[in-house]
């Protein structure tokens, strides 16, 4: 039986707890004494047989087997009683109990000589002793047995020892008889106090308990409540990633018709203002994709779709390279941007996804640095390779060290001013530092800069020669490309900027519309959106043409960044493109497609 759980410090709730520490202490003890009990009266019954008449020993056995009866019917009972009533009760079967037991030492006492009544006595004392144990747990209970076995007893012998010196039978039992009868009372007083004892190292053990399982129970509450917190931060992490994923969606689709009429239309003879007027837009339309595309990198991160493919690799030229790149913001704000490394930094790491965190931290220090430097540097060490971002900028109070690597925490810009980003960068950077498995360390004080330090494991073998990362470019004249998407203006965008690239053009807005246009001319290549009508995909398009029409390359391009969509695309194969995708992006894709796979 379970112990209820209420609180500890109520009295109510420790007198329910020892109870049922009682019941069950009663419990065992029946089934341990029942036998050993029946065992004494069987002795005292054979014993007093010739000298007791039969009917007194009938009376006294029927009387002990039914205070057993009426024992074991208690502790049956005794669980579903209020404690108080409960007690009672098991008081009153102890009396009972306590009578049938004692009955040799008064009620057999006119037939018994000295020697027999000197021997029940003993019995009667030790029934008494060994009561302690088995109803010690209630000081009570213990005196409704133990005080019926005994007093009654000791009467008995006081009786006998007074009419004997009054008679004066000359028997010489006078003084032996009174000394036990006297004595009698200090022994009960004896066992009064180990009863007293036994039942406060009871109680005490009892109550030790009783605040272990309380504090089991309290722990498995709030074990239960941290479980409860950690899919509720889970669900709400998806939730997120979902809310993310449909908002990115939704501007997407907008995003990427005006690129791709943009890169149509910078295709176009125009004049010099009008040129300048197109490229002020597309920077205004790149600013605001690589905005989107933060998003869809922490959803691609949450995904475990980045793959992480390590090989020993310098990073000083990509180092230096970073620097190059973001030399021109560093002016533009009047800030020294230094390079300072060492030799060769040969470390094993996935040098893509390492130039993903260093952008992103060199990124962040331009941004929240207004006057000195911001320094990279790169430093040998005797088994490792240290390097770190470093900056004269604001600085970070320690109190604002974990924050900072939360989506969307930004230190000092309560505004949200566009210029210091969407506080996605440190994120990302934490995802990949523990995808790469490197140790990140900040040193930062309020006031006096911040330096990010990433310690690399150093390795002796020689790097892996960097591939051109140069695209050739591929002609596109004549190429046959179906676009399929269930937007009429996207459809046009794309179907535009296409036909300024040379390709000739099919555009579907349905999975029936593209196997139609596929029966008339089969395309070289597919470009689907992911998201169509009906709850159809362009991954089942893709695979319906294939299906028809054999094994013809295709894109699926998408303005989703759910995890969900991110895997279901990579687990299938197909390349996936994001919206808004640029005139370059997407002439990069194909070319590069095309430059290993040349089509009739």
């Amino acid at each position: 039986m379970q112990p209820e759980h209420v609180d500890v410090a109520t009295s109510e709730g420790r007198r329910r707890f020892l109870m049922q520490a009682r019941h069950r202490y009663v419990c065992a003890q029946i089934s341990k004494t029942g036998l050993s009990s029946h065992f004494v009266v069987l002795v005292v019954c054979v014993l007093c047989w010739n000298r007791v008449p039969t009917s007194v020993i009938a009376l006294y056995a029927g009387w002990n087997l039914l205070a057993f009866e009426k024992r074991r019917r208690d502790a049956a009972q005794v669980e579903q009683l209020d404690p108080v009533v409960a007690l009672r009760q098991l008081a009153i079967g102890g009396m009972i109990r306590g009578i049938g037991y004692g009955m040799p030492g008064w009620l057999f006492f006119p037939w018994l000589d000295f020697p027999i009544r000197l021997f029940v006595l003993l019995v009667m004392a030790i029934s008494a002793s060994l009561a302690i144990s088995t109803t010690g747990f209630s000081l009570t209970y213990y005196r409704c047995v133990a005080l019926s076995i005994l007093v009654p007893t000791g009467i008995a012998w006081l009786i006998a020892g007074l009419r004997s010196s009054l008679i004066l039978d000359g028997a010489g039992n006078v003084l032996p008889e009174l000394f036990f009868g006297i004595g009698m009372f200090p022994f009960i007083q004896l066992q009064d106090n180990a009863a007293r004892l036994f039942e406060k190292s009871f109680v005490d053990s009892v109550m030790i308990r009783f605040e272990k399982d309380q504090l089991n129970y309290k722990l498995q509450q709030e074990q239960q409540a941290l479980r409860e917190a950690r899919d509720q931060a889970e669900e709400a992490n998806r939730a997120k990633s979902h809310f993310l994923a449909a908002a990115s969606h939704d501007l997407r689709q907008p995003l990427h018709t005006l690129s791709l009429f943009s890169a149509a239309l910078s295709l176009r003879p125009l004049d010099s203002r009008s040129h300048e007027i197109v490229d002020r837009m597309t920077e205004a339309l790149y600013t605001l994709g690589a905005e989107l595309d933060l998003m869809l990198d922490i959803s691609k991160l949450d995904a475990g779709v980045v793959a992480i493919s390590k090989c020993p690799a310098d990073v000083g030229p990509m180092l230096a390279r970073l620097v190059r790149e973001f030399s021109h913001a560093a002016e533009a704000k009047g800030l020294r941007l230094e390079l300072e490394c060492q030799g060769e930094l040969v470390i094993d790491t996935d040098i893509v996804q390492c130039e993903r965190v260093f952008r992103n931290l060199i990124d962040n220090a331009i941004k929240y640095t207004d006057t000195g430097f911001v320094r990279v540097s790169g430093e040998l060490k005797e088994s490792s390779v240290l390097l770190a971002v470093s900056d004269s900028g604001c600085g970070i109070a320690e109190a604002e060290h974990e924050r900072i690597f939360r989506e969307f925490y930004q230190v000092g810009n309560p505004e949200r001013d566009r210029t210091r980003g969407m506080g996605l960068g440190l994120a990302i950077v934490q995802r990949l530092v523990e995808k790469l498995d490197i140790e990140l360390d900040l040193k930062s004080t309020l006031g006096s800069g911040s330096t990010f330090a990433l310690t690399f494991a150093r390795v002796n073998t020689r790097p892996v020669e960097e591939k051109s990362a140069e695209d050739p470019m591929a002609r596109l004249s004549g190429c046959r490309v179906l676009v399929v998407d269930d937007e009429a203006g996207v459809r046009e965008a794309m179907r535009t900027l296409l036909v300024e690239f040379g390709c000739s053009v099919e555009a579907a807005g349905t999975k029936e519309e593209a196997l139609a246009a596929c029966s008339v001319s089969r395309p070289d290549i597919v470009l689907a959106d992911l998201r169509l009508r009906n709850r159809v995909t362009g991954i089942d398009v893709i695979e319906s043409i294939r299906s028809a029409y054999g094994p013809i390359p295709a894109f699926l391009i998408s303005g989703d960044s759910a995890p969900e969509e991110i895997e279901d695309a990579a687990a299938r194969g197909l390349t996936l493109l994001h919206k808004p995708l640029t005139g370059s992006r997407l002439r990069a894709a194909i070319s590069e497609h095309f430059t290993h796979n040349q089509w009739q």
